[in-house]
């Protein structure tokens, strides 16, 4: 039996940095980057850390967590996490809660919870996730944004390619006539050897979607991602139906519960789950499991997020059957590129390797963190 452990302070720390270059989809064209840092101090010393994706207002989500969460957490034996994390949803669904903000700042003490457990067994996350299902984890470049002229959309995608990708996104959603065309000069220059996937960013109607989908089929693209709102799922159905383009969504979903009526209905090829927003580790895991029980291949979201998310999203990649490919930013992100003192960065060939370390081997570049803070807070 293990020694007893408890919470005894949790800090939060609200991050805000600016970014560079196009950041333009068919909806958003982002100009900075957001963190919800969570640390869980336990009384024996070990601390975990956690973060929620890209929070708009992450002083608003610190103060959640420091009013809402953290009663529900001090005293509390940080191992417990399946029952910490019933609690603390059950007070939120109390309140109609179950999406959006409050499930995203539950998400950054979930993963932080992770992190104690990995450290105080000496194991990596994802050994306790049920071990590993690869040695390495392939990954994709995001991505070829809008707002730029073609030839230096065709420049970008070159880039990936030249640093070992041998898959990218490109944003589209804006002008599909253009966006075809697009897709038709990448395919004339680099073939069917490199992997394409196309993310409308939720721009589309139905009708648009479909006629976009059967366009998009004779290039055999990996995916279309959030081609329509995620509020219609009788279309999500009704176009996975009719098109032999892969259909790929989720990022913009929460927690298993909402997961299961999108798998259930077969609205999917691909399951796109964001662990710093859909319920953290805890939840990733299950959605997971759930897509592979309906042979729905799981192609986890990582987007703009931060270190800590992609380390979190890593770990259930690794541990995943039904793992398809991972996400890797390669825009200008501080918070994925200086928050950590070892960034992830793929191998040749887009290889992303995850070290042996306990918990998520997350170790924070605290000078960096301090120099971005708009708001500290602790309980």
């Amino acid at each position: 039996m293990p020694p007893p452990m408890k919470i005894v302070r949790i800090e939060m720390s609200a991050l805000k940095t600016k970014v560079e270059g196009s950041h333009m989809t068919s909806t958003v064209d982002i100009s900075s980057k957001e963190s919800c840092i969570v640390r869980i101090f336990t009384d024996d010393g070990i601390f975990g850390v956690g973060d929620a994706q890209r929070p708009e207002s992450p002083s608003a989500m610190c103060y959640l967590i420091r009013d809402v969460l953290a009663p529900l957490l001090l005293g509390r034996d940080p191992r417990d996490i399946e029952e910490l994390w019933s609690s603390m949803y059950t007070v939120l669904r109390a309140r109609g809660r179950t999406k959006g903000f409050t499930i995203e700042a539950l998400s950054a003490v979930d993963i932080a919870l992770w992190d104690i457990l990995g450290k105080s067994l000496n194991a990596p996350v994802y050994r306790l996730l049920g071990g590993s299902c690869r040695a390495t984890l392939r990954a994709y470049a995001t991505e070829v944004m809008l707002g730029k002229p073609g030839p230096e959309r065709l420049q970008d995608a070159q880039g990936y390619v030249n640093a070992g990708f041998g898959a990218f996104k490109v944003a589209a959603g804006i002008n599909i006539d253009e966006d075809v065309a697009f897709i038709k000069q990448l395919r004339d220059r680099f073939g069917y050897t490199v992997d394409i996937a196309v993310d409308a960013n939720c721009g589309l109607t139905y009708n648009s979607a479909l006629r976009f989908a059967k366009s998009l089929e004779r290039f055999e693209v990996m995916w279309l991602e959030e081609p329509m709102p995620p509020e219609f799922i009788d279309q999500y159905v009704e176009l996975h139906r009719g098109t032999s383009t892969p259909i790929a969504a989720g990022e913009s979903e929460f927690t298993v519960f909402g997961f299961k009526d999108w798998i259930g209905r077969n609205a999917l090829d691909i399951v796109q789950p964001d662990v710093g927003r859909t319920g953290g580790i805890s939840q990733l895991k299950k959605i997971s499991d759930l897509s592979g029980a309906y042979g729905v291949e799981f192609a986890p979201h990582c987007g703009h997020g931060s270190a800590v998310t992609y380390s979190a999203t890593a770990h259930v990649a690794k541990s995943s059957k039904n793992f398809k490919i991972f996400e890797l930013e390669q825009l200008h992100n501080p918070l994925r590129e200086q928050l950590v003192l070892r960034p992830m960065k793929p191998a040749q060939g887009g290889q992303i390797s995850i070290r042996d370390e306990p918990g998520l081997d997350i170790e924070l570049d605290e000078a960096f963190a301090k120099s971005c803070e708009v708001l500290s807070l602790s309980a």
